[in-house]
């Protein structure tokens, strides 16, 4: 039997006067086949069906006749091929099972596994499956089952294509994007691996997973300030390897939540604070200014807050909170503006309306200033103030006589600030009170009670005609001179200072002088009766007049008259003597002078 073939091989020895010999093969199912040869002792029957018993007969022939049947001799082709060959592989035990449909003349099976380096490893068995054991992990394996036969074997069934489970991915590393918190895998090369998966539990239960046919893959959605674990498996068609072993990782901190800011408008510091955030061992608040300069305080040990110092006035800041566990930080919070406290103001200055009695303050524009309040106080504790927003307002509702220290407040958002004038605010001086007046001849003395705030008086004695005569002092008191007689002084005190002059004029007095001495004084006599007359022009502010006649032998003589009479007589002169006459003005306090004397001579 030619088993590679399916063909048999008929021999004989040579029949005498033979000239043809047929070979004639009959199977059990009665199908014949046949071969014949001329001049040989052999031929071959081919084509015959696998797994059946065959007879082979021989005869010879000449032209006419042909020889009975040889002996018929028995034999078999080899089993068919075993058929509908099936693997299954146990993964977990290393194990494929080979099974196949029964073979037509089989009496024993081999399943054998081959490498691509030639190793083989098999299993045999009179069924139809075994198990092939003990098979390494990540292979690829041709499976052949062979049938064999009482004469032959089959050939092999058709190769199939077996892998085993996947051997377990070794060195499996994990890198933490900080900024994305995308965790990057690594891990080599597992043999029989087609597909890995690698699977991160967080410790809030959370699951994230990546697929690769390579030897990376990212996992992402990954929860912030959590530690994962991760492990990978290998996959193939049928099988999934071992789970590796295991790596930690750590996410980066998540970021800061209601972030705060308190302003600490004395020291212009900043207190920050924020609510804490998972994972996270340490956290840096930043401060920006409208500048774009940088400053940074650090929260270390889990605190959750910090403060920040010397600050700069007249800023906004935009602060941000970052959260950090030593290799990463988070992404910085959302923006908060803070305002710092405003600038002081510079360069006040106050100019005094002594008119209206206001001050107007100025200053120098301050930085990060909303509004601004300037107040005026008096050692007593008197104070004016008034509000704006420019850089300039007006004090009004000022005390007379005072000095006052002026302060500008300027206000921010949230802080304010404070500067004070250098020097004082003096207001005008209050006006003289209890103004008083006496006279003696042609001299005034102005009495009036201390002004506050005045450092130097003047005094005015003004007539109706305009006739002014004034004094200075920094007394209380001064003399008005040469004031002319028979006058009505309308009489003010104004008080002064270095900022306000003339403002501050008490109310007028009058002051009447004395009757001027009659003018124009003429006299007459009556010899006969011894009787003088004497006749002068009015003075103005008189009440009344006294004529006085005064002789050179000593004898007096007088006359009175009221101020609408402007003479008078006297009766009584001595005969023969002359006399001296002379008319005097009598007024409400004081008398006026005596007029010019006019000589008068009695008769004989």
């Amino acid at each position: 039997m030619d088993c590679l073939s399916d063909s048999a091989w008929v021999v004989w020895e040579e029949s005498a006067g033979s000239e043809l010999y047929v070979a004639v093969a009959t199977d059990s199912q009665g199908q014949t086949f046949e071969c014949n040869s001329t001049n040989s002792n052999m031929c071959a029957v081919p084509d015959l069906h696998c797994g059946l018993n065959f007879t082979f007969t021989l005869t010879a022939l000449d032209q006419q006749c042909s020889s009975a049947p040889s002996n018929a001799v028995m034999s078999e082709t080899a089993p068919c091929p075993p058929q509908d060959t099936q693997t299954k592989v146990g993964c977990e035990n290393h194990t494929v099972s080979v099974s196949w449909t029964p073979s037509v003349g089989a009496l024993m099976y081999t399943a054998t596994l081959e490498r691509t380096d030639g190793e083989t490893t098999f299993c045999t068995t009179d069924g139809t499956g075994c198990d092939i054991t003990q098979l390494p992990c990540g292979e690829t394996y041709v499976l052949a089952v062979t049938a064999e036969g009482r004469t032959c074997n089959t050939s092999e069934s058709m190769g199939t294509i077996v892998r085993t489970v996947p051997c377990t991915p070794q060195r499996l590393q994990a890198s933490v994007s900080c900024s994305s918190n995308v965790a990057n895998m690594m891990w080599n090369t597992s043999r029989g691996g087609q597909l890995y998966s690698v699977e991160a539990t967080g410790t809030d239960g959370h699951v994230a997973g990546c697929m690769s046919h390579d030897t990376r893959c990212d996992l992402t959605g990954l929860h912030c300030g959590q530690h994962y674990t991760a492990t990978m498996v290998a996959r193939d068609s049928d099988c999934t390897s071992p789970v590796s072993d295991t790596v930690e990782l750590k996410t980066a901190p998540c970021i800061p939540a209601t972030v705060s800011t308190v302003m600490d408008c004395t020291a212009n510091a900043m207190h920050v604070s924020w609510s804490k955030s998972s994972g996270a061992d340490s956290y840096i608040a930043t401060l920006q200014d409208s500048d774009g300069s940088s400053t940074t305080c650090q929260a270390l040990s889990g605190a959750a807050s910090c403060n920040i110092t010397t600050l700069s006035c007249g800023h906004i800041y935009h602060v941000t909170v970052a959260a950090s566990d030593g290799s990463c930080s988070s992404p910085s919070t959302d923006v908060t503006d803070t305002h710092a406290a405003p600038c002081a103001p510079r360069n006040i200055e106050t100019v005094m309306d002594c008119e209206a009695r206001v001050a107007m303050v100025s200053w120098s524009m301050s930085a990060g200033t909303v509004s601004y309040v300037a107040t005026a106080t008096t050692l007593s504790g008197h104070a004016v103030t008034c509000e704006t927003s420019n850089t300039f307002c007006e004090l009004g509702g000022l005390a007379c006589g005072e000095s006052y220290s002026v302060s500008v407040q300027a206000w921010g958002e949230s802080c304010s600030s404070m500067a004070t004038m250098t020097g004082q605010l003096v207001t005008e001086p209050c006006v003289p009170f209890h103004l008083s007046a006496k006279y003696s001849l042609t001299i005034g003395q102005v009495l009036w009670d201390v002004s506050q705030g005045a450092t130097l008086y003047s005094a005015e004695a003004v007539t109706e005609e305009g006739h002014l005569i004034s004094c200075n002092t920094s007394d209380t008191y001064c003399a008005l001179y040469n004031m002319a007689c028979s006058q009505v002084y309308n009489v003010t005190v104004t008080a002064h200072n270095n900022i306000c002059q003339g403002m501050a004029t008490s109310k007028s007095i009058n002051l009447k002088t004395e009757p001027c001495p009659p003018n124009n004084v003429e006299t007459s006599v009556d010899c006969e009766t011894g009787t003088g007359a004497i006749s002068w022009e009015m003075s103005v502010g008189a009440v009344g007049y006294i004529a006085f006649f005064n002789g050179r032998n000593g004898d007096s003589l007088s006359c009175h008259t009221l101020a609408h009479h402007t003479s008078c007589r006297v009766e009584g002169l001595n005969c023969g003597t002359v006399y001296y006459a002379r008319v005097r003005a009598l007024g409400d306090t004081l008398n006026s002078t005596d007029s010019t004397t006019v000589l008068l001579a009695s008769g004989q």
